[in-house]
């Protein structure tokens, strides 16, 4: 958003003075009023920890997704979150429409503040919700160097640390969507380790291990012949086997009746 509205003022400048756009000085000096304007416009709008967290980003290389922070409505993250970075080269094989972008961070984002350290505590199964409502990020941990959420694994652990309410991670990949539903079921709610400092209480969640089957009661084999006296914990099952078989019987007779009468 900001950057069309730079192109749209820069556009009109050059289309309505032809003068200007031929003088490189002042058409620098105009570029320069443009961004210290939408600069000064964005810092009353945002507030100080995100705009702290921007700048650690920016000093990372993570200049794309700072760009779609930056196209975000106003106010849209206050503090304590977590945000999933793909990589500028990442990020330029992916099409994100200005439509997209809100969804886009949503799911790339935890709405609390974790680091890496913090993450580690949850188990390969464990389910952590998103800021989008049914999106979840499913954990596979195997150690501090393969930490997966989904199918995207954490490359540049705790970017922002600054301010402590914003945290950033940075990953190789564009995060898949794992929806909530085709993982609600056997589930349990997990809060987050009491340890972490500053960090609030989702409802984090962790997949149950399936419920054990029970096993038949055991019974003794069946010998030849012993068919007319069944051990107690088969009776009911004979006894049912042994209807079918009768009324097959029935109707198998009553089935040669009518053939012989035709």
């Amino acid at each position: 958003m900001i950057l069309l509205k730079e192109s749209k003022v820069i556009n009109s400048l050059i289309h309505h003075k032809p003068n200007m756009a031929n003088n490189p000085k002042t058409l620098f000096f105009l570029l320069i009023m443009v961004i210290s304007s939408v600069s000064a416009t964005n810092t009353t709008s945002k507030t100080i920890d995100i705009l702290q967290a921007i700048d650690e980003m920016r000093k990372a290389n993570y200049f794309t997704f700072v760009m779609l922070i930056n196209m975000a409505p106003p106010d849209f993250f206050q503090g304590n979150i977590t945000f999933l970075m793909p990589k500028d080269k990442t990020l330029s094989q992916t099409l994100i429409s200005q439509n997209d972008v809100a969804d886009f961070l949503l799911q790339h984002s935890i709405p609390s503040p974790l680091l890496l350290e913090h993450l580690e505590h949850f188990p390969t199964g464990s389910i952590i919700p998103t800021s989008k409502p049914d999106i979840v990020l499913k954990v596979n941990n195997s150690g501090r160097q393969h930490f997966f959420l989904n199918n995207a694994r954490i490359v540049s652990p705790n970017i922002c640390t600054g301010n402590g309410s914003i945290i950033c991670h940075g990953i190789d990949q564009v995060l898949e969507s794992t929806t909530f539903s085709s993982d609600h079921h056997n589930s349990t709610f997990l809060p987050v380790p009491s340890h972490c400092p500053n960090v609030t209480t989702p409802p984090f969640v962790v997949a149950a291990p399936p419920p054990v089957m029970s096993l038949p009661p055991s019974a003794e084999p069946v010998r030849s012949g012993s068919f007319n006296n069944p051990t107690p914990s088969w009776t009911p099952l004979m006894k049912s086997g042994a209807q079918s078989i009768l009324q097959l019987r029935d109707a198998v007779v009553a089935g040669l009746l009518l053939l012989l009468l035709v």
